[in-house]
């Protein structure tokens, strides 16, 4: 089989890879060694600056923003204006779920891919499913697994962020449809698998759960003096959903009373609040009376080698987590022979036996952690090295390579047997019972604009079923002149009088599309919401992006949005509504959707409100390039001569952009020195 995966921060990534990325590095490699072809998409950057790298059977294409889409992707011609107003937008990371969609189309015809397998965080499939939802892309469709993770809703209720930061509703939307919208759903753990089914909609045992595979990860041999220290390690990001604050807190209250124990905190730190706040690593070493401090050391990330270096003088590992899915920082600490101290509130305990391989919590608060710890510490030297060597037999036989192997292909060959078996689509398609879309243009006292948008009508390849006028009474006389209905603005009612003259006129219509005079339909405008209302019987509402002539590099995208109400979506400049929605809001699907299609269908010549000013959350790519000098300067000093002078002229080309660069590295540096 050929095999599709999807995953941003594949290895080497712009920043330390979590459990996403580990996970796709261990089961390509799996997959490529039993014989099998893999293909990943991952995020290009200067560290990593080959758009495609080979590694045996193993083929890495990266892509970042300024890349060209294939030519025969649709909107080709707008995709600078498209992948500039994602990335500079509320939710950045649709700028890649953009290109994926782009790129899998490309390779689904040129590799002949089987089967694809993309993360629901951050839903970098999004824009592949809804297309292919809408009849786009390539004819063959290969079975799209979706693997759970860490859904950006759980992460930001047990992170504490705000949600009204502006990624956090995109987010939430579209990762619910593309879990809805996969063949399968996977997932490592129990835990969550049984929660997102509850979140998401799911029936009860519909996602598989596979744990992850070990990969290379392996045993350490510690002489008996290390299970004779007090030291304990935490590895992970330094997050509020990874217990960090109330371990600090545990910590703390047991240190006062053993004298010798140690903590280690190994991970990169993240942002408090979500947004540019205050550090977690700063809010924790506040933390933390001076007293005991000498005791708490903070190392930061650090190489695979030197956490290796680093597990070796560990004697207790601990997961504390207030949520967790089943995170590799335990599957690693076990494998390498330590015990593990757990909260019960993950898949960590899918893997731990209380008392034979590690020590789990009655629950994740301080105290119940401070009494683990107690119970930890006051276990014997020899009991703890024993403890560790059934740790690591126990995730060796949960997370074996070839059992996790197998289950994969024995899954994967299944989906894509069952795809093959599907009928393919009969040639002659009957004739949908309502067809033609209505148009309602809304020009106020410009009756320019009126005479504008009807010559526009005249190029749309499919033509109006009828149009009606909402306006200045002055302008009765130009509607008859034009052919098209009125009703005069000063009516309360005037959108519902509307509607009611185009489903008099045109009854066995499929939408009514409503428009701003003065915005500029694309040519296919009408023919595609038309399509989408055909193809998607559930939905009642469509939108598209929408452009704006006096910017660079703007446009209004509300991807995966929860349809609401009809008066809700009145500051849209382009909307189609279902015409049987209109006529019976109590029927058809008990939860109507709405489908932002994934292009412009418009242009308006002036944004007429501003952006709303939401508070922006920092990705992780974005702390990473906060700290991220010495990462930088030696890619430089190692990276050919052609690599340098690309990356010399893009500093020239954008110096803005550079300016904020520098500005970050001073600041770090400045920070580091007090």
């Amino acid at each position: 089989m050929k095999h599709l995966f999807i995953c941003r921060e594949y290895p080497p990534a712009p920043y330390p890879p979590g459990g996403i990325g580990t996970y796709v590095k261990h089961i390509c490699r799996l997959l490529a060694e039993s014989g099998d072809h893999v293909h990943v998409i991952a995020q290009r950057w200067e560290g990593a600056p080959s758009a495609i790298a080979h590694d045996g059977k193993i083929v890495v294409h990266r892509v970042s923003p300024d890349d060209p889409v294939p030519p025969n992707f649709q909107d080709a011609r707008h995709n600078s204006l498209i992948i500039n107003s994602l990335t500079r937008g509320d939710c950045p990371c649709q700028a890649f779920s953009w290109q994926v969609a782009a790129v899998t189309e490309h390779l689904i015809v040129s590799e002949g891919i089987d089967v694809i397998e993309a993360p629901e965080w951050e839903a970098p499939l999004y824009y592949y499913q809804l297309r292919r939802s809408l009849g786009l892309g390539p004819a063959k469709q290969p079975p799209c697994i979706i693997h759970l993770h860490s859904p950006s809703e759980l992460i930001f209720h047990h992170n504490q962020w705000d949600v009204t930061l502006s990624d956090y509703e995109p987010l939430r939307q579209c990762e619910r449809y593309t879990v809805q919208a996969a063949h399968k759903v996977l997932c490592p753990s129990s835990f969550l698998a049984r929660q997102s089914e509850a979140m998401f909609g799911l029936e009860t045992g519909q996602v598989r759960v596979i744990p992850y595979p070990l990969g290379d990860s392996g045993g350490i041999d510690r002489p008996a003096a290390v299970w004779r220290r007090d030291s304990v390690c935490f590895t992970g990001r330094l997050e509020l959903r990874k217990g960090v604050v109330e371990w600090v807190d545990a910590a703390v209250k047991v240190a006062q009373s053993h004298p010798t124990v140690s903590f280690d905190f190994i991970g990169s730190d993240t942002s408090f609040d979500g947004g540019p706040g205050a550090s977690v690593r700063r809010f924790l070493w506040d933390r933390i009376p001076s007293a005991v401090r000498p005791r708490f050391h903070f190392h930061g990330s650090m190489s695979r080698e030197k956490l290796r270096e680093a597990l070796a003088g560990t004697a207790i590992a601990v997961v504390p987590s207030r949520w967790e899915n089943l995170p590799y920082s335990c599957i690693e600490a076990m494998s390498s022979g330590l015990p593990v101290l757990v909260s019960p509130h993950g898949g960590m305990r899918e893997l731990i036996e209380d008392g034979e391989s590690g020590w789990i919590a009655a629950d994740a608060t301080p105290a119940a952690l401070a009494s683990a710890l107690r119970t930890a510490l006051e276990t014997l030297p020899d009991r703890r090295a024993e403890m560790g060597r059934n740790a690591a037999a126990a995730v060796s036989r949960h997370c074996s390579n070839q059992t996790v192997l197998e289950h994969h292909l024995e899954l994967r060959r299944r989906l894509v047997e069952r795809m093959a078996d599907k009928p393919a689509a009969t040639v002659s398609v009957a004739a949908p019972a309502r067809c033609g879309m209505g148009l309602v243009v809304s020009f106020g006292d410009r009756m320019d604009l009126l005479r504008e948008c009807m010559e526009n009508m005249v190029r749309q390849t499919q033509v109006a079923a009828h149009v009606v006028a909402i306006g200045s009474s002055q302008a009765l006389e130009l509607c008859r002149t034009l052919g098209v209905g009125f009703v005069d603005r000063e009516n309360s009612l005037a959108r519902e009088a509307a509607l009611q003259q185009i489903l008099e006129a045109a009854p066995y219509v499929c939408g009514i599309a409503f428009v701003e005079a003065g915005v500029q339909l694309e040519p296919h405008c009408l023919g595609t919401l038309e399509s989408v209302l055909d193809r998607r019987p559930e939905v009642a509402t469509v939108s598209g992006f929408i452009g704006y002539r006096n910017q660079t590099a703007d446009l209004d995208v509300k991807p995966g949005l929860d349809w609401q109400t009809l008066e809700a979506s009145r500051d849209c400049l382009c909307l189609a509504v279902r015409a049987e929605f209109l006529q019976h809001r109590r029927s058809g699907p008990l939860e109507w959707a709405h489908v932002t299609y994934p292009g412009i269908l418009a242009f308006a010549p002036v944004r007429k409100t501003a952006r709303a000013s939401a508070q922006k959350r920092y990705s992780a790519i974005a702390l990473a390039q906060r700290t991220s000098s010495k990462l930088m300067w030696t890619w430089f000093l190692g990276a050919p001569v052609a690599e340098k002078i690309r990356w010399v002229g893009r500093v020239l080309l954008q110096p803005r952009r550079a300016a904020q660069w520098l500005s970050w590295q001073l600041r770090t540096a400045s920070a580091r020195t007090r």
